[in-house]
């Protein structure tokens, strides 16, 4: 490992295709790194789904990170994720041998997410998780709304406002191969199957509509079984399985060509610390409709989707007009919709941001504070 270069360790427990949006992040940044000066050595619980370089292996609950050398570890680590024991030896190895310590939560401290498991999370915050992030030198957030979350449950480390950004591995052809299509009738909701996600709200709500002017619902994801039972069973209940499509996840190319197909992009979350899909939905030209439980509450003033309340009456009018949008309003929205993507959720510009935030940690060529780091 060529120590002329700043090093860290990027942490994450599930390197596995069901990574989910945590693995998102840190597997991009991880892999970016280099190209911009930064030698990364990838830690986690098991096998990268993918072949990666400088990865390391702990196996189960991260323990032997603990015996890692300050070499091998780097002068900084960075870990993804909180509430297991993974995240716990990884920062307890990192303290061991000196190294700065980042945090990035992942939303998973969100007032939503503490709901889940409540009374065993509440124990876990008492008994360490509050100390990590009060030791830590530094927490990384996706937005200023997880970031308020944060100094609500008395977090005063220094906390830096990074967004996500949006690897577009087969991006371009899906771009391409749909270039001269006519996208289908189809609202899009492409995520986790998960209850903080409102699903059941967007099937009441489409089940409202007097006139679905022959759109079809596309729920595509992977997650939670008993809750996409309930959700199939709810769809019959109300008459509307014959309009609402129930499809697994897909990947890669895959994933972008279900976007690129779609006309209108949904995400009803009761809580999102980002939303990575509502992104890559962006970067498909989908005006996207969220809720203002999620940090895009710019959408409509830039012209490229919704942010409605978490209820039933408010998403339903939201897709009521999504459905409904003149081909020249559409049209100029997909448009506005791409720009958006490019000029926030590039790789390239987001890496130089954690560059900037690990040089001024390590105090490296005198390095200022970033202006996206509170003081």
């Amino acid at each position: 490992m060529n120590h002329s270069k700043l090093y860290v360790s990027t942490a994450v427990k599930d390197a596995s295709v069901t990574g989910g949006g945590i693995l998102a992040v840190a597997l991009p940044l991880h892999n970016m790194l280099p190209n911009f000066g930064v030698n990364s050595t990838l830690i986690s619980e098991g096998q990268c789904f993918t072949p990666v370089s400088d990865a390391y292996v702990t196996r189960a609950f991260g323990l032997s990170a603990l015996f890692l050398s300050k070499n091998r570890l780097g002068d900084l680590i960075h870990i993804h994720g909180t509430w297991n024991l993974f995240e716990l030896f990884c920062f307890l190895a990192g303290k061991a041998k000196g190294a700065k310590l980042v945090i990035s939560p992942h939303g998973a401290l969100e007032p939503w997410a503490f709901k889940s498991k409540h009374t065993k999370k509440k124990l876990a915050w008492w008994l360490y998780q509050k100390r990590l992030l009060s030791k830590a030198d530094l927490v990384v957030v996706n937005s200023e709304q997880e970031r308020d979350n944060l100094v609500d449950l008395g977090i005063e480390t220094q906390i830096a406002v990074i967004p996500n950004g949006v690897t577009l591995d087969g991006y371009q052809d899906a771009v391409d191969e749909y270039k001269n299509k006519e996208r289908d009738r189809t609202v899009l909701y492409f995520s986790r199957i998960d209850r903080k996600k409102g699903i059941d709200l967007l099937i009441k709500a489409w089940a409202n509509l007097n006139d679905r002017l022959g759109f079809k619902l596309k729920i595509q994801g992977y997650g939670d079984e008993d809750y996409l039972c309930e959700l199939i069973e709810l769809s019959k209940s109300l008459n509307v399985q014959d309009s609402i499509i129930f499809q697994d996840a897909v990947f890669g190319k895959d994933k972008w060509n279900s976007f690129h197909s779609a006309s209108i992009y949904v995400l009803p979350s009761y809580s999102e610390n980002f939303g990575i899909t509502v992104a890559e939905a962006l970067f498909s030209g989908l005006p996207c409709i969220t809720t203002t439980e999620m940090p895009w509450h710019d959408l409509p003033e830039n012209n490229v989707g919704w942010s409605v309340e978490t209820n039933v009456e408010a998403i339903e009018m939201a897709l009521k007009d999504a459905i409904s949008l003149e081909e020249p309003k559409l049209i100029r929205m997909r448009q506005n919709a791409v720009e958006y993507a490019q000029k926030r959720f590039l790789w390239d510009n987001i890496v130089h941001q954690y560059k900037d935030t690990y040089q001024w940690l390590l105090d490296k060529n005198g390095s200022e504070r970033p202006n996206f780091v509170s003081k």
